[in-house]
């Protein structure tokens, strides 16, 4: 953690890869101008950058939509139930981003260390439910 804080953040530069975005505030309502496909979200420095497709990062803890190392310390209690604002904190509904960096940076994927990729691009998946039930 300490080294989170410490250090320069690397800059990153999040763009959008997929359909029309939106802008959304802590109660998931969309906030301005739609984002076209190809659009950048997001460029400059951050500690921390992270995709979601639900609002918890994990045991009930509301970490998404609300991320950023110094936000996470300074507004646990207003983090843990999910009614954090901050304006260094945005959040974007989307269907596909890329993330750049402008330095090798790990990253997590459900809690494991995994191969950093330049850029990082993360999809939703269309899954096909296929029921037996009749």
């Amino acid at each position: 953690m300490w080294g989170l804080l410490l250090r320069q953040p690397p800059y990153i530069t999040i763009r959008n890869e997929g359909h029309t975005a939106w802008r959304i505030d802590h109660r998931g309502q969309r906030q301005g101008r739609p984002v076209v496909p190809g659009a950048i979200l997001y460029h400059g420095p951050a500690h921390f950058a992270a995709a979601s497709t639900i609002p918890q990062y994990g045991f009930g803890f509301r970490l998404f939509p609300h991320t950023s190392v110094l936000s996470i310390l300074l507004r646990l209690p207003g983090l843990c139930r999910g009614t954090l604002v901050h304006p260094g904190v945005q959040d974007f509904a989307c269907r596909a981003i890329s993330i750049g960096t402008s330095r090798p940076t790990p990253f997590q994927l459900a809690g494991d260390e995994a191969v950093a990729r330049q850029p990082l691009c993360i999809t939703m998946a269309q899954i096909d439910v296929v029921s037996d039930a009749t």
